[in-house]
């Protein structure tokens, strides 16, 4: 039988512990943002370019000034649920647990582990569909234009054709240029990167990346999964794959202000801590929650909805 609601307590030191808890590996967020909302389910403002038309400004004497309006392009709905992960934590194992060990904390980041996990792939593969953007705003590349062939492929063309295309529909240049682990793993000894650091007598790193493609952060998605089912040999693989693309994201999120995604989120990661006697003596539940959604907000158009902050590139690597 589950906690009665009123038995139901928000640990905040626990909470505490895992809002400080940020795993290295995890890029998610960075690439949408969390923006606070009161509602659980409303609408937010998708603007459209009206703005990028050129106006007709002059005014004779004593006349009225020319009218510019701004475009809407529509208020699309986010509508977030509730993520949560639970375990116990019994007298025995506190009894068991020598220092520096604490089974409550332990427990904690576990299940805060797990949980941004399920996010992280969630908005891996979300981010890295095709389908998901406007024509244009992709592409796949294969054999020779992978740039694992360091003696054919273009890696600093790939992405600057990317920018392009992102900053000629948006009017926002991207700042943000972000792969997979596996990228990283071949960019980086890419003979085109090392020419234009080993000039400078540097290594690459990604900030020397960043300067490169003019982009404000590098990001590298280093996280891994295990999609193999509970009981049989682990199926180990990287989340963000092969992949790598751009986005604009803005310094200072909000829902009036154009990026590439965001994190909706109506509460933010909580833990709750419960006794549940019925699994012994001092045993307690470690419940950690936390309530979202995720949504393009630079879109094309309202029937579609795919995204135009945004640029990927799909099998860069072999």
């Amino acid at each position: 039988m589950g906690a009665a609601l009123a038995d139901l307590h928000v640990d905040s030191q626990l909470t505490n512990v895992s809002v400080r808890y940020r795993n290295p590996n995890f890029i998610a967020t960075q690439l949408f943002p969390i923006v606070p909302v009161t509602k659980e389910s409303d609408k937010f403002v998708v603007y459209g370019r009206g703005n990028f038309r050129t106006p007709q400004t002059l005014r004779a004497n004593k006349a009225e000034a020319n009218q510019a309006e701004y475009e809407i392009l529509g208020r699309p709905t986010f509508s977030c649920n509730e993520h949560a992960l639970k375990d116990f934590v019994s007298d025995r194992d506190r009894a068991q647990a020598d220092d520096p060990l604490s089974p409550e904390i332990d427990t904690t980041l576990e299940l805060t582990d797990l949980l941004y996990l399920a996010h992280e792939v969630h908005l891996a593969t979300k981010i890295g569909t095709a389908a998901n953007y406007d024509t244009g705003h992709s592409t796949t590349l294969t054999g020779t234009d992978q740039w694992s062939d360091f003696a054919n492929s273009d890696p600093i063309g790939d992405i600057r054709t990317a920018i392009t295309q992102v900053l000629s529909v948006t009017g926002y240049l991207p700042n943000v240029f972000w792969m997979g682990w596996q990228v990283w793993d071949k960019l980086q000894d890419h003979p085109d990167i090392l020419a234009r650091t080993k000039s400078v007598g540097k290594d690459p790193t990604l900030e020397r990346i960043a300067a490169i493609f003019q982009v404000e952060k590098v990001l590298v998605g280093a996280a891994i999964k295990n999609t193999a089912k509970v009981g049989v040999s682990d199926a180990l693989g990287f989340v963000w794959g092969k992949d790598c693309g751009v986005a604009y994201v803005p310094s200072r999120p909000g829902i009036r202000v154009p990026g590439f995604g965001y994190t909706f989120q109506s509460r933010p990661f909580q833990v709750s801590k419960y006794a549940v006697p019925s699994r012994g003596k001092g045993t307690v539940a470690i419940e950690v929650s936390w309530i979202w959604d995720d949504q393009w907000v630079s879109i094309d158009n309202m029937t579609d909805a795919d995204s135009i902050a945004g640029y990927v590139i799909k099998a860069a690597v072999a």
